[in-house]
């Protein structure tokens, strides 16, 4: 009586049940659920940031108002020079922080050019920041081109931008002349109210 042995590199295996079978499609499900599941809490806590739910949309966290300007310091610049201590003294300041693919940045550029352009020759001066660095001086040119922006922006500035615990991307804070923070986009109002209210402080 012949009997039949395994090939040379065919494991030997007890014979698969249909229930085992099954386990292969019933794993693949369970890792697609929750893959969904995930995707789905991710989408949800974002669109509950921009749309209320139970977080302030108008909350972009950083330093708030009271609190001292750290000193400004970038790899390198744009539209000017690095302002001095001596150009920024008695001045009301906008800093402004931004990256190229952050897409509400791009969505409020408009709305600050015309914010520049109606204070820049009232003592206020506007400062723009990036943490990106000179490897993405194509986009960074690219950005501030396309938007029209023409203040001075200093890119690789992460260390200044930690400093002003910035979290959330735009985000913009108005600096009195005493060097102090006087408003953020967690105070009352809009970036115009904010520069007013420097402007009202002697």
């Amino acid at each position: 009586m012949s009997t039949s042995q395994p090939e040379e590199n065919e494991p030997l295996s007890p014979p698969v049940t249909s229930e085992e079978a099954e386990r292969p499609s019933a794993n693949r499900s369970l890792i697609d659920m929750t893959l969904v599941v995930m995707t789905v809490v991710v989408v949800v806590s974002t669109m509950s940031w921009w749309l209320g739910g139970n977080v302030d949309p108008e909350k972009r966290g950083g330093l708030e108002a009271g609190n001292d300007l750290p000193q400004i310091v970038a790899e390198g610049w744009l539209n000017g020079e690095a302002p001095t201590a001596e150009q920024l003294k008695g001045k009301v300041i906008v800093v402004n922080a931004w990256f190229t693919t952050c897409p509400h940045c791009l969505t409020e550029a408009p709305t600050l050019v015309k914010t520049h352009a109606a204070y820049r020759d009232r003592d206020v001066v506007f400062i723009g920041l990036t943490f990106e660095g000179a490897d993405q001086l194509p986009d960074i040119e690219r950005f501030l081109g396309g938007t029209g922006i023409s203040w001075p922006n200093g890119y690789g500035a992460l260390g200044t931008l930690t400093e002003l615990e910035a979290e959330y991307f735009p985000a913009a804070w108005v600096i009195g002349r005493d060097g102090k923070i006087v408003w953020s986009h967690d105070s009352p109002g809009e970036l115009a109210d904010g520069i007013e209210l420097a402007l009202s402080q002697k």
